[in-house]
């Protein structure tokens, strides 16, 4: 699959709970897209739908499947999409906090799908936000900055 508009600069990728999509986050500075690819015949992936998200980085599905959460990273936010249809993703919701969210990066599900935690290497935090009460609102729930401990935090596992 080569598609330059939705995986040029390709950054991050997550997978459907099936297995049968990729989310793929591309920060293209001409594109911004999260593309959804078909993977459930590997050797022909193909491209199923795209939503335009300013700037995003990585990308996390919740254990549901319903939705995708993607950090965006110079707009310090997490945006909640909906890809109950592959086709058509739509961004449902977005958290933004130009403090804790700087140059966002990192983001992983609890199992239970009600919270968000995203890393911020600028604001050298951990921030856990609301996203299973309502998806469309998502909330501040709390969050640790330490400069010395969380020196920088990127990535996050689950």
């Amino acid at each position: 699959l080569s598609d330059n508009l939705h995986l040029g600069d390709a950054a991050c990728v997550a997978l459907s709970r099936d297995e049968q999509f990729a989310y793929v986050s591309a920060p293209n500075s001409n594109s911004n897209f999260v593309s959804v690819i078909g993977v459930s015949e590997a050797a022909d992936p193909v491209l199923v739908g795209s939503v335009s998200v300013q700037d995003p980085m990585n990308v996390a599905t919740s254990p549901d499947g319903r939705y995708l959460y993607v950090v965006g990273r110079d707009t310090r936010s997490l945006s909640v999409v909906d890809v109950t249809d592959p086709s058509a993703p739509a961004v449902v919701g977005v958290f933004v906090h130009t403090a804790l969210l700087d140059y966002a990066w990192g983001v992983a599900v609890s199992a239970d799908g009600r919270h968000a935690y995203v890393t911020s290497p600028h604001a050298d935090s951990l921030v856990v936000i609301d996203v299973g009460t309502d998806p469309t609102n998502p909330s501040l729930v709390g969050a640790v900055t330490d400069s010395i401990h969380l020196d920088y935090p990127m990535g996050i596992a689950k």
